[in-house]
């Protein structure tokens, strides 16, 4: 991602921030350090800048945002009962950690 230029995704799209890679790094590292079982998370750039990080399970679904003005939100599924939680900012973090012991399960491909 750090090779993708301004224009990536059409005239209007940003290049992601290294302040916003950094930053999302540290708190995935954070969140997964004691989680050897999670599988790292697809890392999507967004074409605003920010970047989003994924993971896709049979069980569960949880996406988080790293957005370019620094704001962080999450969205989460519990497949099962289709339960939807959505948070921002440290709300966003904690769900986060909260969610990552679920995530040790092998993804599925995508459908």
């Amino acid at each position: 991602m750090r090779a993708l230029r301004d224009g990536w995704d059409g005239p209007a799209s940003v290049a992601p921030d290294p302040a916003i890679m950094a930053r999302a790094g540290s708190i995935l590292e954070h969140a997964l350090r004691n989680l050897p079982g999670v599988d790292a998370p697809a890392i999507v750039p967004l074409a605003d800048g920010g970047l989003q990080a994924e993971w896709y399970t049979a069980d569960h679904r949880f996406e988080i945002y790293f957005e370019a003005d620094g704001e962080v939100a999450a969205w989460s599924e519990d497949r099962a009962t289709g339960v939807e939680h959505e948070a921002e900012g440290a709300e966003a973090e904690q769900m986060l950690a909260r969610w990552a012991g679920r995530l040790d399960v092998e993804r599925p491909a995508f459908a």
